[in-house]
Order: structure tokens, then sequence, then C-alpha cells
């Protein structure tokens, strides 16, 4: 600061402050003198006002663009602050735009006269704006007329020769409108569009979008530019530009063509962290446009995400939400059924939009910077509050990461298998919520050893723990891990360890173990396969062998529940290919047999025992009276005794049953003699009126 306040001073006067320095330094102790003061060099630092002017120009060429652009378009007048860090750089607006050498404006004119009519070109440059709108025509004309390989190999030039002349800060909307039409007619037709040209688009667009004669113009282009890039792309680069806009209305325009990018192009195609930070920024600003456009966009980003969503708007106020809430309604969940009416034609595109939707399109989070070695180490820590605080701290980072990371957790779920056995019991129980939690979080990875760590049978160990709060916690881990792996990479483990432990389970565990299981299997038919069922049946032999009734009872239910599904032959056979030690294969095979032996038999549809709520004809000429079922039976049994065990044959023609025949249902009697004086000898008892 010094060497900058005596700049102007002679070289006597600079020597005699600088010696003053020095004394001063000696006196307060120092060991060494302070280095000579450095001072511009006054040559350098008058330049004369054609080199600064020149350095503004060159100025007004830097940027993604690379062609010469007016001053007055290319930076803002004043330093903008930037925005707030809770909008992160998006992959696409990081990816490497070329800015392409510096071309001058003698040059593009050259270049675009080679490309069109001199005229034209000419008219361009031409002060009349009427002179100008026909100049632009031409181009647009001649741009419609070219086939794609050729508007290939002019678009660059193109873009660039409209973005100097005229220019978007013409003033002229006809001038602009046919602008922006030249722009989409390039991008719809160029084989490979460039970012680059792009990017020099999205430029002017932005900038205009606001206009409500521009508008309509604008968005088409935008739309276009989006099909030949990507969304991702194209709102990357409109944040970049409304970002340091002072006007709030080309933010809220900006996103309002968001919201109808991601009803088009479905959320599967747009970098949804991004977009979903750049709308909570939104929502955080005092113009009420842009907080109503950025609930447009969040709402139709909902149709394709779901609930989920909601997961990362947990920071927002209560009366932001209740907002979204509306939109969220009038734009429900859809899911992957979610159909766009336009698609990109960027290579690789198809392939990631079906792996956004398998994964349910919400970014997760990678935590692997945050499972340090300090957070593994206290989980070892000889404190067990220390140990509990450092489980503590993993559900945090989950709920930071709104429940949804990804695979790369380093040693986190080692580390917390090892505090099932912490002889503090709730803060096992912790850990093994704590391991559901990450599961739910990370997905379908979990069930890959790499990223899970096999640790399913390790969860099952605890249940042959007493305690019922850690054996309820098993369950939910186990819930968990099955809901994000899939039944089939969960089961087989747990059946194994099931077997294994057969001997030392308590009975109250291996009931707890297959209430589970009986649970799993007893949902969707489609959902469970032939596997699924050979591992049930498995970790129900290991109860059906035990002492305890409760386990005994939870392994019959498993067993009859495979029956149900594939029959007791089918049971049986599933036994009988399974490789159980001979004890639980025989209990198992015991209760499959007792359950063939007690199966009610099929009801044969010719049979004569009409279903207990049927009621036999009655001829005309007989009156009844009102009676219940329990008279009802009364009647037939004494009906049967009376007639000797038989039925006598009926008007219609029906054979008369043998006297030894066993009759299960009501019988019939066909004749209704006798009846009246067969009624008068049974008791008589008050009629109850329901």
């Amino acid at each position: 600061s010094v060497a900058r306040a005596i700049d102007e001073l002679d070289d006597a006067k600079k020597a005699k402050i600088e010696e003053m320095c020095v004394e001063n330094w000696g006196r307060d102790g120092g060991a060494t003198g302070p280095a000579p003061l450095q001072t511009r060099d006054p040559n350098v630092a008058s330049k004369p006002a054609a080199t600064l002017a020149a350095a503004k120009t060159a100025a007004s060429r830097g940027g993604v663009t690379g062609p010469l652009t007016r001053p007055s378009a290319a930076a803002p007048k004043r330093p903008v602050a930037a925005p707030p860090s809770v909008v992160g750089s998006s992959s696409e607006a990081d990816a490497d735009v070329a800015e392409g050498a510096p071309v001058s404006k003698e040059e593009l004119v050259e270049r675009a006269s080679r490309l069109y009519a001199a005229d034209a070109v000419t008219k361009l440059q031409s002060s009349n704006w009427k002179e100008r709108v026909e100049g632009v025509a031409a181009v647009a004309v001649a741009v419609d007329a070219m086939s794609d390989e050729d508007a290939g190999a002019a678009a660059g030039d193109t873009i660039r020769a409209l973005a100097l002349f005229p220019g978007f800060d013409d003033k002229v909307f006809q001038v602009l409108a046919k602008v922006f039409e030249v722009f989409g007619s390039l991008a719809a037709k160029a084989p490979k569009f460039s970012k680059r040209d792009g990017a020099i688009a999205v430029q002017g667009l932005a900038e205009k979008i606001a206009d409500v004669k521009l508008r309509a113009p604008a968005s088409a282009a935008l739309t276009a530019v989006a099909e030949a890039l990507g969304p991702k792309f194209v709102m990357a680069q409109l944040h970049k530009r409304t970002a340091s806009h002072k006007n709030p209305k080309v933010t809220a325009e900006s996103l309002l063509w968001c919201a109808g990018a991601v009803e088009e192009f479905t959320v599967a195609v747009v970098d949804v962290s991004f977009v979903i930070a750049w709308c909570k920024q939104s929502l955080a600003m005092s113009n009420p446009a842009c907080k109503s456009a950025a609930g447009k966009v969040l709402g139709a980003m909902h149709a394709g995400l779901g609930p989920g969503l909601k997961d990362f708007l947990a920071d927002l106020r209560d009366s932001q939400l209740k907002t979204l809430e509306a939109e969220f309604a009038r734009n429900p969940y859809v899911g992957p059924a979610m159909v766009g009416t336009r698609k990109v034609r960027a290579d690789g595109t198809e392939g990631a939009s079906v792996a956004a939707a398998a994964d349910g399109g919400l970014p997760r989070a990678d935590i692997s910077g945050k499972i340090t070695e300090k957070l593994i180490k206290e989980m070892g820590d000889p404190s067990w509050k220390v140990r509990a605080a450092a489980v503590d701290a993993v559900n945090e980072i989950l709920g930071e990461s709104a429940n949804r990371i990804g695979p790369n957790t380093g040693d986190l779920m080692p580390s917390l298998a090892k505090r099932f056995s912490d002889a503090n019991r709730n803060l096992a129980a912790n850990a093994l919520t704590t391991v559901g939690a990450v599961a739910s979080a990370m997905g379908a990875p979990v069930g890959e050893r790499r990223h899970g760590h096999g640790l399913v049978p390790e969860i099952v160990k605890q249940f042959s723990d007493s305690k019922a709060s850690v054996r309820t916690a098993a369950t939910g881990a186990l819930e968990a891990w099955s809901a994000a792996a899939g039944l089939g990479k969960t089961l087989p483990y747990v059946a194994d360890k099931m077997v294994e432990l057969s001997g030392k389970m308590s009975g109250d565990g291996k009931s707890d173990a297959l209430a589970w299981i009986l649970t799993a299997v007893s949902g969707d038919d489609a959902a469970v396969t032939e596997d699924d069922l050979v591992s049930a049946i498995a970790a129900a032999a290991a109860g059906l062998a035990d002492k305890n009734a409760a386990a005994r009872a939870a392994g019959g239910g498993v067993v009859d529940e495979v029956i149900r599904r594939v029959g007791s032959a089918g049971a049986a056979r599933l036994l009988a290919a399974s490789s159980l030690p001979p004890a639980l294969k025989s209990a198992a095979s015991a209760h499959v047999e007792k359950n063939a032996l007690h199966a009610p038999p099929s009801l044969n549809p010719g049979s004569l025992n009409p279903s207990p709520s049927t009621s036999p004809v009655r001829t005309e000429g007989h009156r009844s009276r009102p009676s219940t079922a329990r008279g009802a039976a009364a009647r037939s049994s004494l009906r049967a005794s009376r007639v000797g065990g038989g039925v006598r044959a009926s008007a219609s023609g029906l054979p008369p049953v043998a006297a030894g025949a066993v009759v299960s249902g009501p019988v019939l009697v066909a004749d209704g003699a006798e009846k009246e004086a067969r009624l008068r000898k049974l008791p008589r008892k008050p009629v109850k009126f329901e």
C-alpha cells in the first residue's frame, strides 16, 4: 500500500522514505530489514487512450462465444456479486466449450458473403431497420433451402455473424425474431450442432426471452437447441446468463421455459440436482414471478420424481412448502410412465434416460469424503458415548444427503457391523437401524458384496439376542435391505444363517425371523420366485424342529404359505431338492404330509350337495315359516333319520342316494307329505327377529 502511495514521487524522496522504513523496522526489533519497495513503472502505467480502447475491445471478445461482440452486450457495466453457493455448476456447464480463435468483423463479413448473397450481408449491416429485416429474411430463406449437411457446415459462421450484425442489442423486434428463427432452423437441421454455437445462441436468447414480442421465437429456438444438445446444456447456460442479470423477468421466463422442457423431454434428461438448487435459490428471491416460476419447475419435476423430491426441499420454509404442495397436487406422480413429446438427438442420451428412470431419477450424493478416518475410529472408541455419537453422525450425513447416497461408502458398513455385538445393546439396536437406513439410501447397489459387504448374515445373528428391541431393529434392517436389494439377494442368506444357527438361536428369535419371512413371501405372487420359496421352506424347517411352540407355529405358517403357492406335492419336491440336515428336513416333511392328509377335498361341480347358502326349491302349495340356519340344519338331520338315511327321488328325476352314503350338506326331501305333522313334533322356540 505504501508503494502505491509514492508512485508519483521522485527517486530522492522514494529513497528517503525507504530509509525511514528501515529505521522504524530496526527499532521494532526486526532481525532483518524489509524488502525494498516495489513500485510500478511509470511508463507502463501511462498507457495511451488508444491502448485502453483496444483492451476493452479485446475484453469484449472474451468469454465462451469467441466472436467479436459489441461491448455493451458482452459484459455487465458494473461488477455483480456471485450467486450464492447453493447452486453448483452443472456437468454440462463445466463441459469444454471451445472459444475458438477471435474473428474480426471483416473476416465474418467475408465468410457470410460466401454463404449468402452479398446484398443480404450488406443489408444486415444497414442502419435502416427495414433493410436489416430484409437481410435476415433472405438468410432465413437460404437456410431453409439448405440440406442438413450444408446447414451443419454453415451453422458456426452464420451464428457468429448474426450475433455481431445486426447483433443481439438490435432495438427492432422483427429483426431479432428472424435471427432467432435462423438459430432454431440451424439447430434443427445441423447433424452435429456444436456447444460453442449453442452457447452463442443461448446468450442472445436468454437476454430477450423476457420480451413479450420475442418470447415465442426465443422459446422455440431454445427448444431446438435443447433437442440438439440436451436440456442440461441449455438450462446450465440459461442460469449462467441470468445469474448476473438485473432484470428478474429474465430469470422468471427462463424458469418457465425449464418447466416446459421438463414436461416435453421428461425429467430423465435433466440435471435434477442442479435444477433443484436453482429453484431453491429462486424461491429465496423477493420477486413473486421468480418464486412462482420456480414452483412450476418443481411441480413439473414431481410428476417424474414422485414424493422423494420432498426430501430435497426439507430446508425450505413452511409457507414455501405449502405453496409447493399445491403445485405437486397439480402434477401427480406418474413415474416411469411419463412419456416425453420430444427427444434429444445427442448420442448416449437414451441409455442415460433409462438408467435414470430405473434409479428413480433423483440424484445421489457421494458421501465418501464424509466417511473420514476419524469417524471410523470413533466407532471403535472405548467410550460408549463416543461410539453412539459416531453412529448418530452417520444418520446426520444421510439426512444431509436427502437419504440418497452413492455406493462408495468406504469402511462405513464394516464399522457399523462391528457395533452389532456392542456391549451396550441399545447402541447395537441403533447400529442395526442405521444399517437399514444406509441400505435404503444406497438402493440396489447395497446387494452387491463390494458395496454392502455381505452384512445380511450378521443381521440375522442378532435374532439370537434376548432383548426384543434388538430383534425388532434386526427385522427393520432386513426389511430395508430387502426393499433396496431385492428379496432374491436377501432371503437366501437369511435361510442359510438360520439353518446354521438352528441349534443356537432362541425360539423367540426364530419366531421373529420367520414372521418377517412370512411377510416377505406373502406379497405379490409375481415377485416371489421358486428360489425364494426354497429359501423360505429351508428357514421354516429350522423353526419346525425347535422345541419352542411359537417357533414351530411360525415355521408352520411359512410352510403353509409355500403349500398355498405350489401345493403339497410342490412343497415336498422343494424339500427333496434342498440340502437341509436330516433332522430339519424330516420336521418340515412331516408338516407337509400332515397338511396333505388334512387338506379338504375339492368339490365336484356335479355334486348333489348344494352350498350351505343355497335353499331347496319349494313346490307351490306348501307353506313355510321363517327359520334360522340352525333350525334348518336340525330339521334336515331329523328328516334324514326318519327316511332311513336315504333321499327319495324327486319329481325332477334325481336318483336316490344310497343308504350308506355320507351326505355332507343338508338333505333335500322331494316329497312334502306329513310335513305338518313332523313340524308339530319339533319343540317350539320363540322367534327372534334381528
